[in-house]
């Protein structure tokens, strides 16, 4: 019989570019604010938003959180050459990723 607590990490990185037509959906869903969103109706062209969660590191993440889960396990040695495992696995608590990002602008005239 054996039994884990695991510590867990996890990291993001991303680069999304949404376009006029994707931000104005998300405004009107109500799931896109901020003091942003009024200056893109502004611009002469408005084309989007770049929003980036990265860092140009190997091992690093832009955004980042810890969690924990834990295991649960046993073994039966049914003959001298037959082993019987079984094992459980508890569902994962992970908390919300946290980090800096930025969102730039994107407009059609150069």
């Amino acid at each position: 019989v054996g039994a884990t607590l695991d510590a867990k990490w996890t990291g993001l990185n991303l680069d999304y570019l949404f376009g006029s037509k994707q931000l104005g959906s998300l405004i009107g869903d109500g799931r896109a604010s901020g003091s942003l969103l009024g200056l893109v109706g502004t611009l002469p062209d408005p084309r989007g938003v770049h929003i980036s969660v990265s860092k140009n590191k190997e091992v690093s993440s832009g955004v980042d959180g810890w969690g924990y889960s834990g295991r649960l396990g046993m073994a039966y040695k049914v003959t001298p050459k037959t082993n019987l495992g079984i094992s459980y696995m508890f569902k994962s608590k992970m908390n919300d990723l946290k980090g800096n990002g930025t969102v730039t602008a994107v407009d059609g005239i150069v």
